[in-house]
């Protein structure tokens, strides 16, 4: 058998990485090279000023006051869907409030939501805070 060693290893991910981080400043070069690309960058900001978000529902991170109607507007549908029994859905909206929340820990603990009574979808949850997450990066 061939005996491969701690520093051939080490050789090869210094390698690889060196390779693919080549691979990502050529191509991007090549995106910010392209003639419609600075065009496209204008029109997507002008188009999510006008809108206030860049992602549809959800809120402009920079705004105050459309993160609690956001917030809001996610409580009372929670709400309203576990009411009508479709949990699912009612739970994932209101995962979506609590991901916004400037203090969760306090929200949940003064919640007259009766959350007690549910079976918390932490994969929902997840999702929200994943969504969130991608959305602060664009």
């Amino acid at each position: 058998m061939i005996e491969i060693n701690k520093t051939a290893i080490g050789i090869a991910a210094g390698l690889a990485g060196t390779l693919f981080i080549g691979y990502c400043i050529y191509f991007d070069k090549k995106r910010r090279s392209e003639p419609d690309y600075k065009k496209k960058v204008r029109e997507r900001r002008r188009r999510n000023r006008k809108t206030g978000s860049s992602k549809q529902g959800m809120p402009n991170l920079n705004d105050h006051e459309a993160i609690e109607r956001y917030f809001l507007q996610e409580i009372q549908l929670g709400e309203t869907l576990i009411a009508r029994g479709d949990f699912e859905t009612g739970v994932e909206h209101l995962a979506n409030a609590i991901v916004v929340c400037g203090q969760p820990a306090r929200l949940l603990q003064n919640s007259e939501i009766g959350l007690q009574n549910l079976v918390m979808d932490w994969s929902a949850l997840d999702h929200a805070r994943v969504k969130l997450i991608t959305r602060q990066t664009f």
